[in-house]
């Protein structure tokens, strides 16, 4: 492509690649976990496709029929990306969860007690306290009470909450 071609076809993608930066900054930095992106996309999947269909001078004069393929792959391409990465993260939380079980049930072999905040486990049974989120925000939560029990818990997005009862040693996962 010569360079006013690729200037041109980068105005009239202009619209899809900014949808696509709104749907990555709310799914991924703001950690909506794909639930926004699993709604929109496909309806602008489709409605990129009908664009096309209705419109079919488009596919048959010069250059356009990039610019409706590259209209119809970007949403494909923007839910593959918010949908690996929510994945990914759910993983390291899991991951970072098991790490911070396994130190506290040491911590508990050891002293006879479980601790009373994750900050007891630094730095004998963990170098740091892990983050349940790696993007943004989030961070496990430690609730120790001798009524009541001990618990992690974590949020590996905004609609799944996981918690671990040390007591019952059983893990969990609800939809908020």
């Amino acid at each position: 492509m010569s360079s006013d071609n690729e200037t041109s076809f980068l105005r009239a993608i202009r619209g899809s690649l900014k949808g696509a930066a709104v749907l990555l900054i709310l799914d991924v930095v703001m950690m909506m976990g794909g639930i926004l992106s699993l709604v929109v996309c496909p309806i602008w999947c489709l409605g990129a496709v009908l664009r096309a269909a209705f419109h079919p001078k488009e596919w048959f004069a010069s250059g356009t029929r990039v610019v409706a393929l590259a209209r119809i792959a970007i949403p494909v391409v923007t839910l593959a990306l918010v949908l690996g990465n929510t994945r990914l993260q759910w993983r390291m939380a899991d991951a970072n969860s098991q790490k911070i079980i396994q130190a506290v049930e040491r911590y508990h072999a050891k002293n006879g007690t479980y601790p009373k905040k994750l900050g007891d486990l630094v730095p004998e049974y963990l170098r740091s306290v892990p983050p349940a989120w790696h993007v943004f925000a989030g961070g496990f939560r430690y609730y120790a009470s001798n009524t009541v029990g001990h618990s992690l818990m974590w949020a590996p997005n905004v609609i799944w909450h996981c918690a671990y009862f040390f007591e019952l040693a059983r893990r969990s996962c609800v939809d908020m």
